[in-house]
């Protein structure tokens, strides 16, 4: 699949992560080949100085599904990354408080429903995450045998999370097999049901994982 990364335009952004994450997303939504006709979602991590001027690392997420419109820092959403891994880590939480709390979770008041892939993509510890279906993706993940057949596909490139109740579930279960794995090997996400996760610290990498996956 052939990459449209252009470093001229990605340059003024390299050093401002919510740029280039507004960047990528934009570009995916372009990539006929990635969107898929679906919307793509993406995602980057950032520390910032709360009000007591303590560190804290947000999550800063962004659905997007018009091929012709670039995403602006503006559209993205921001959420607690502590808050986020505690729910994760709550296995008595239920799908709905989950959800509650995921509203909480927002640095300011949200006027729709906060996403639930920002649960999916507090899991990953990378700074960049990017969520894709391409048709190939989809496909794959529609099969009730989803596990067996991915591994069959990328063998150890990707770790494989099954089809669970809900999508919070399945954001505990990617949780838990992130610390048993080493990421350095691992190049994505599949998760059933949902899509192909990239993932890198690097804004171009965590692209150009999609397109080699």
């Amino acid at each position: 699949m052939q990459n449209p990364w252009n470093n001229e335009d990605a340059r003024n952004y390299l050093n401002d992560p919510l740029s280039a994450r507004a960047y990528a997303t934009s570009l995916i939504a372009k990539t006929e080949a990635l969107a898929n006709g679906l919307s793509s979602i993406g995602s980057a991590k950032t520390d910032t100085q709360n009000p007591f001027g303590e560190t804290e690392t947000q999550l800063a997420i962004i659905e997007n599904d018009h091929a012709g419109e670039n995403i602006e820092t503006s559209d993205l959403l921001a959420f607690k990354q502590e808050s986020l891994l505690k729910i994760n880590a709550a296995a008595s939480l239920s799908a709905d408080d989950c959800e509650t709390q995921l509203q909480l979770a927002a640095t300011s008041p949200l006027a729709q429903p906060a996403p639930l892939a920002a649960l999916l993509h507090a899991a990953i510890p990378t700074r960049f995450v990017d969520q894709t279906c391409a048709a190939p993706i989809l496909a794959l993940v529609r099969q009730a045998n989803c596990t067996q057949l991915a591994e069959e596909i990328y063998a150890q490139r990707v770790l494989v999370i099954p089809a669970a109740s809900s999508l919070s579930e399945q954001a505990r279960s990617l949780a838990t097999l992130i610390q048993s794995n080493n990421l350095e090997s691992i190049e994505g996400v599949i998760v059933a049901g949902i899509g192909l996760l990239a993932f890198h610290d690097e804004a171009e990498q965590s692209y150009k994982r999609s397109l080699q996956l």
